[in-house]
Parts: C-alpha cells; structure tokens; sequence
C-alpha cells in the first residue's frame, strides 16, 4: 500500500494506474480513492485478468466503487510479454480460487505450478505487457502479480516501464523471483524504496513457487519522473 499512496501523493492534475494480473481489481480500486481524497477525478485505469470467474467479479468491483464515469478498461487476458493466446485453468469457484497462471505451450514450470489444475483448462488472450503501457504516454502506477513470471516480464518490458512509468510494485512468489526481479529494476537505474522478502518453507516440491507460505512485495520508484 505504501507505493500506490506514494504514486497517488506524487500525481499531479491527473492519476494513471494499470494492474496486472488484477483478480477483482483491488488496486485500482484503492488507488482511484486515494486520489479523488486528494482532489483528483481525472483518472485512467486499466485492469487485466485472464480469469472469467475474476474477471466478472473485477467488472462488479468497478461498479461497486463507482468507476464506470473515469476512463476505465477491463480486459479479460493473461499479461505475457508478447501477444497471443494459452490455456487457463478452469475453477468451479473464482471467488476463492485466485494464484493461476495461463498455461504455455511446452512450458515445465507451468505445469509443475498449476498440477492437477492444468487438466481442465479453456483458451486465454495473452496480451503483451509492453503493449498495454504503450496505451498511454505515461503510468503513474503499475502492480504486477502474474504468479510466477514477473521476473521474465519486468526484463523484457524493462524499456517502457522505465520510458512511462513512475511506480512499480510487485508481488513476488519465491525468494528466486525476489533476486531476477531486484536485479532487473537496479540494473535499469531504478530506485527499491520498500521491500518485504517471500518467507519460504523448507519442504520437497515440483516448484519454489509451492514452497512460498507468504508473497513477498517490492515497490520501485522511477528517478526520471519527478
């Protein structure tokens, strides 16, 4: 929380936020009353979920909060650094089902990751990272929990997150994911202002991501925006 408030305080005239991996979408939703507390209704915010379940409940999230007058996108996708399509799994409660991740062609991680989940499965827009920042000159805000794949993500879109956008905070899903992501945004010139470490259990697994009990978090700020 404490990087949306800082981008929020750091806003000026207008607020720009995009989530991804978005669930019901409760970071745009927080975002958009912290800043119209501080005065500022003119506000951009986009939000993506591969998950239809979810993604029906983020559509119920913007209305609950009274979004629908800003410019606000939803897009039902997963985010993946290049535009395509995957395979998601399919749950019989989205409400109380989060942490997937689309399923890639030819992809162990992914497999060991989802288990019994990557049986059932229904096809999935991935939309690239890249593209969706590019919708907008400049993000004020951008939260990324995709379950696994920041690390790769955050690398390959490195340019235009450092090109458009002030605050990134992160969820992280294994102490591994905790360094690729750290040394990503500190080799791009980025500035770690807030850090907590995913705390692990020593146990045998098929994935690191199984062994985290608790999602770490990073917030990085931008030195080229003021």
């Amino acid at each position: 929380m404490a990087g949306l408030l800082k981008a929020v305080r750091a806003a000026t005239g207008s607020f720009s936020a995009i989530e991804f991996g978005a669930g019901h979408g409760p970071w745009i939703a927080a975002s958009a009353a912290a800043a119209r507390l501080r005065g500022i209704n003119d506000l951009h915010l986009c939000a993506v979920e591969g998950d239809s379940g979810r993604f029906a409940l983020l559509q119920q999230n913007v209305e609950d909060n009274n979004l629908i007058s800003h410019d606000v996108t939803l897009i039902q996708a997963a985010v993946g650094i290049h535009d395509g399509s995957a395979r998601w799994p399919r749950v019989s409660d989205p409400r109380n089902r989060g942490g997937l991740r689309p399923l890639r062609d030819a992809n162990p991680e992914d497999q060991a990751y989802l288990g019994g989940l990557a049986t059932d499965t229904f096809e999935v827009e991935v939309a690239s990272a890249s593209r969706l920042l590019r919708s907008r000159p400049m993000w004020d805000f951008v939260h990324v929990d995709i379950q696994g794949t920041e690390g790769e993500l955050c690398a390959a879109s490195l340019d235009v997150l450092s090109e458009r956008v002030r605050y990134v905070v992160i969820g992280t899903h294994s102490r591994k994911l905790d360094g690729e992501v750290m040394e990503t945004f500190s080799s791009g010139g980025w500035l770690l202002e807030h850090e907590k470490p995913a705390r692990m259990i020593c146990a045998p697994a098929t994935s690191l991501i199984k062994l985290t009990i608790l999602d770490g978090t990073q917030v990085w700020r931008n030195p080229r925006f003021p």
